[in-house]
């Protein structure tokens, strides 16, 4: 439970893409993605470009989660980094790694298939699955409902996603930049149309 909620706060960098990779089935996807869906149902960003969001890299430079606020005592010093990629067969392949300060990398691969694409909005499920640094599955997969609020696609992204682990769901909003550690000013105002705080975030 811990390793995957930390991996679910994670980074991306891809080394491998499996175009034949097998979803869950459909039945145990389906449980959990109804779970999902009771939480806020936030507007997502319109008329949603995937090909310009998923290329090169995106970092992850700050986060919040509504139900558990952040210490900011606690040294929570960590490198998020994802690249992304669109497979042969369209689906949108991205690996994460996660670096904590003093602790191995982790990494997680997420698989967003092609059919989620086609309403033009960004908003769909995912699939989440822990990997090794090699792109080796070692868990099962997790549905991840993902909600891109607003981009420019070439310098700041502010998203919302939802993962279920257990008999908990978590859930939290993500500051992404194309450079690292580098806020952009177009943020802040779209935190404060969803009454957030920039300095809740860690």
């Amino acid at each position: 439970y811990i390793f995957s909620a930390l991996i679910f706060v994670g980074i991306i960098s891809l080394s491998t893409c499996r175009p034949e990779i097998q979803f869950p089935k459909e039945l145990e996807v389906q449980e959990q993605i109804n779970i999902l869906l009771n939480y806020p149902d936030l507007p997502p960003k319109q008329q949603f470009n995937a090909t310009a969001y998923y290329r090169d890299v995106w970092y992850v430079i700050s986060s919040f989660n509504p139900e558990r606020p952040s210490h900011k005592s606690e040294d929570n010093t960590t490198c998020i980094k994802f690249t992304s990629q669109i497979l042969e067969n369209g689906n949108t392949s991205l690996f994460y790694t996660q670096s904590y300060k003093d602790m191995p990398d982790s990494h997680v691969e997420l698989i967003i298939n092609l059919t989620e694409f086609q309403n033009g909005v960004g908003k769909f499920i995912a699939q989440l699955q822990p990997v090794d640094k090699d792109g080796n599955a070692i868990d099962s997969y997790y549905p991840v409902r993902t909600t891109i609020i607003d981009t420019d696609y070439s310098n700041y992204s502010v998203e919302y996603r939802c993962i279920q682990i257990l008999d908990e769901a978590l859930c939290y909003y993500f500051i992404l930049s194309r450079k690292p550690y580098v806020l952009d000013p177009n943020v802040e105002p779209i935190l404060n149309k969803l009454e957030l705080k920039l300095q809740d975030f860690t």
